[in-house]
């Protein structure tokens, strides 16, 4: 369990991290004109948004849950990004798949301690979340 929230912490602490590499960047003007036509923005506001080439919402009010899955800067903001969606799922279906474990031990007479956790698993979902550290690196906003 401990190793678990390692590599969940690696990841909290690990992305912002990388990403704040970019903050001091400038992003391709053709990334911030193809933004905008995707996401029926100015470029005018993409410009006022972004901070480097990361790109943020202007207001929380305008925040939804996909953009969880959306790139994070300019150049891939209105795209999903697949290394955040096979995070989330892995994650997701390890979380259920020992839940299940948990709630099996409890029906068949009691719970003396938890499950142990499959080191497949374990392995699975620190590639699974060391493949998103990955895909932070590389610029996706063209950016000199």
């Amino acid at each position: 369990m401990w190793l678990l929230l390692g590599i969940s912490a690696k990841s909290l602490v690990g992305a912002p991290l990388v990403l704040s590499t970019k903050v001091t960047k400038t992003p391709n003007p053709a990334s911030v004109e193809g933004t905008a036509r995707a996401t029926g923005e100015s470029k005018e506001e993409i410009e006022k948004n972004r901070v480097g080439t990361l790109y943020s919402n202007p207001s929380m009010a305008e925040a939804r849950f996909t953009d969880m899955f959306q790139g994070d800067e300019v150049g891939n903001t209105a795209h999903v990004d697949l290394a955040k969606v096979q995070m989330f799922f892995f994650t997701l279906l390890l979380g259920l798949s020992y839940f299940v474990a948990v709630t099996a031990s409890l029906g068949s007479g009691g719970l003396d301690s938890l499950p142990l956790l499959d080191k497949g698993a374990v392995a699975l979902l620190g590639i699974s979340h060391g493949g998103y550290l990955m895909s932070k690196a590389p610029d996706h906003s063209g950016a000199p």
